[in-house]
């Protein structure tokens, strides 16, 4: 496959003009890309103790509560944590009362 290349000739501004865009471009690009990822909310975990604070209970109810699988903690090796933004949903929703189940 043979390519073919045409050549224009370009003024010095015609090439600075023609850079500044694509720069330009690229920048906005970038900002955008930025912009998104900033938008992400950072997801914070509780221990069992926070997590039981947050919803006012004691730990034996925040255990039963994972047993009957109302609340789904996320297990980390011999750790145990609860996405807080999850257990915020379960608060308004109503699922579970703040200090009763």
């Amino acid at each position: 496959m043979m390519n073919h290349y045409t050549q224009t000739q370009l003024s010095p501004l015609e090439i600075e003009n023609l850079i500044e865009r694509s720069v330009q471009k690229g920048i906005d690009r970038l900002i955008a890309i930025l912009n998104e990822s900033s938008k992400e909310p950072e997801t914070e975990f509780l221990c069992r103790k926070s997590a039981a604070q947050l919803l006012g209970i004691s730990l034996p109810t925040l255990g039963k509560l994972v047993k009957e699988q109302q609340i789904k903690p996320l297990y980390l090796g011999s750790l145990i944590r609860f996405d807080k933004k999850e257990l915020e949903k379960c608060l308004q929703s109503r699922t579970i009362e703040k200090g009763r189940i």
